[in-house]
C-alpha cells in the first residue's frame, strides 16, 4: 500500500512541476522530439544511401573490348586469363554477332544500319564482374595491359565520383546521428 502512495505522489508532484514550468517543459519535449525525428529521417537517408551503394556496387562490372582482328580463340584465351585474376568474380563472353543481334532487337535503326553495312563494325567484348569493387580500378589496369584488349572501362568517369559521394553522406549521417543521439 505504501508503494501505491509513493507512486501516486511522486505522478502528482510531477503534474504540477509539468504545469508550474509548462513553457519549459513544452520546449523540453519540443527538442527532444525534433531530435528524434532528425535521427529518425537521418536513419532512413543512411540506409537508403547503404542500400544504393550496395545495388550499383552489384551492377559494376568492367566492360573488356577485344581488337577487331580478334579470333574466337583469343576471345576464349583472353577470358580464361582474366578468369585467373584475383578480384574477379566471372567473366562473361560477347561476340559482336551477340551484340549486333541484341542492338537490332533493341531498335529498328539498328537493324537498318547493320543491313546497310557490309561488316560488322562492333567488337566482340568480355564482361567482368568483380569481387571487391574497391580493387576496381587496378583490375581494370591489369586488363588493358593484356594482349588482344583494345580497351578496359567500367564508367569510372561516372562511378568513381558517385561511390564518392555516397560513401561521404553515409558518414555525414552517421556522425549527424550519432551526435544527435548523444545530445538527446
Amino acid at each position: 500500500m505504501k508503494a501505491f502512495r509513493i507512486l501516486f505522489r511522486s505522478f502528482r508532484d510531477s503534474l504540477k512541476s509539468v504545469c508550474r514550468n509548462f513553457s519549459l517543459s513544452m520546449a523540453s519535449i519540443l527538442c527532444a522530439t525534433i531530435t528524434l525525428l532528425i535521427v529518425g529521417v537521418s536513419l532512413i537517408v543512411a540506409e537508403n544511401v547503404g542500400n544504393a551503394t550496395d545495388k550499383l556496387e552489384q551492377e559494376l562490372s568492367i566492360v573488356v573490348y577485344l581488337d577487331k582482328n580478334s579470333s574466337d580463340e583469343d576471345l576464349e584465351f583472353l577470358k580464361n586469363t582474366i578468369e585467373k585474376m584475383e578480384n574477379v568474380e566471372s567473366v562473361t563472353p560477347k561476340s559482336k554477332e551477340e551484340w549486333a543481334k541484341e542492338m537490332s532487337n533493341y531498335s529498328s535503326s539498328f537493324e537498318a544500319i547493320f543491313d546497310y553495312l557490309e561488316t560488322n563494325p562492333l567488337l566482340s567484348t568480355l564482361v567482368v564482374t568483380v569481387k571487391d569493387v574497391t580493387k576496381l580500378d587496378s583490375t581494370n589496369e591489369s586488363i588493358k595491359l593484356l594482349d588482344n584488349v583494345n580497351d578496359a572501362n567500367y564508367g569510372e568517369d561516372t562511378v568513381k565520383p558517385l561511390l564518392t559521394l555516397f560513401d561521404l553522406v553515409e558518414k555525414i549521417t552517421l556522425v549527424l546521428v550519432i551526435s544527435l543521439i548523444f545530445v538527446t
